[in-house]
Formats: C-alpha cells, structure tokens, sequence
C-alpha cells in the first residue's frame, strides 16, 4: 500500500510539471550586463510604455536600468534597476490592466 502511495505522488508530481505554465518557469532576473532576446523584449516594452527612448539592443546596460529603475519608482517598488519576480509581477498586472 505504501508503494502504491509514492508510486500516485509521484505521478502527480510529473503531470504538475508539465502542467505548469511557461512563462512562470521561464521568469528570468534581468540585470545591469545581461542580454539576450529577454532584454530585447523588456526595452521594447519599455519603449511603448515611454521608459526606454533608444532602439532595443538586447543588452541592459545603464539606459536600461535607469528605465527600469523609474518603472520600479512610478509603480511603488525599491528601484533597484533589477528586472526581478517583483517587479514583473507589477509590470505584468499594470500591463492587462491597460
């Protein structure tokens, strides 16, 4: 009986894993010298908010975090200048509330 109960948590533990949205397994921290597509994607969601006044690079440099410093300020968050759960957790809900 014991067998058969590990056996069904772990089951259930796979089938959560592969039921677990993308997106919260793919929350990168961005910072100061990352790059990549992610950076890419948050200075081009930065430009359209009006925090980001360059084309995106793809590289967070210090324009970049002076833009999400000030996106940190204007939403009630420590501006760190770090693109981290926080602050993307309050991006994303200002961003469906728009």
């Amino acid at each position: 009986m014991r067998l058969n109960v590990k056996k069904m948590s772990f089951v259930v533990f796979i089938c959560f894993l592969f039921f677990i949205p993308n997106s919260i397994l793919a929350q990168e921290i961005l910072h100061n010298g990352s790059q990549g597509q992610a950076v890419y994607d948050l200075q081009e969601n930065l430009r359209k908010m009006g925090y980001f006044n360059r084309q995106p690079t793809g590289y967070y440099g210090s324009i970049t975090d002076h833009a999400v410093k000030q996106l940190q300020q204007d939403s009630g968050i420590l501006p760190d200048g770090v693109f981290g759960f926080q602050t993307q957790q309050k991006w994303r809900s200002s961003r469906r509330n728009l």
